[in-house]
């Protein structure tokens, strides 16, 4: 979970390089950015490439961060739209499961979306 931050992964008073860091909580609405379909681009495609990872699916589940807290406004359906148009991005559903194969064994991989059992309304003490 947690894929990717609103603006970027950066420290609460580092917003020059990496965006505006976490110090924008879920309950807050994201900043003004560009638009987040946008963000791929340089916040995954042009990180993970390289040797021996270039071709490797990633395999992935949201996490409260990619929901944006109780709002559900960090543009959580294009992480899981982002699936169709990409060779690498999987993360097609809440829910899923995928069986991936080597030349001498198999794995069952099941995502599990558990954000549920951690959410909350603000000032709730539940």
């Amino acid at each position: 979970g947690d894929n990717f931050y609103w603006g970027g992964v950066g420290t609460n008073d580092d917003t020059s390089k990496y965006g505006f860091g976490e110090g924008f909580k879920c309950g807050s609405s994201p900043p003004n950015v560009e638009a987040p379909s946008k963000q791929w681009k340089l916040i995954f495609e042009d990180i993970y490439k390289g040797p021996n990872i270039d071709g490797v699916p990633w395999l992935g589940v949201l996490g409260n961060h990619d929901y944006g807290g109780w709002k559900f406004t960090a543009a959580w359906d294009q992480a899981i739209g982002y699936t169709w148009t990409s060779d690498r991005w999987m993360t097609p559903a809440q829910y899923w499961r995928v069986t991936v194969r080597y030349p001498d064994f198999s794995v069952d991989w099941f995502f599990i979306d558990t954000n549920f059992a951690d959410a909350i309304l603000p000032g709730s003490s539940d």
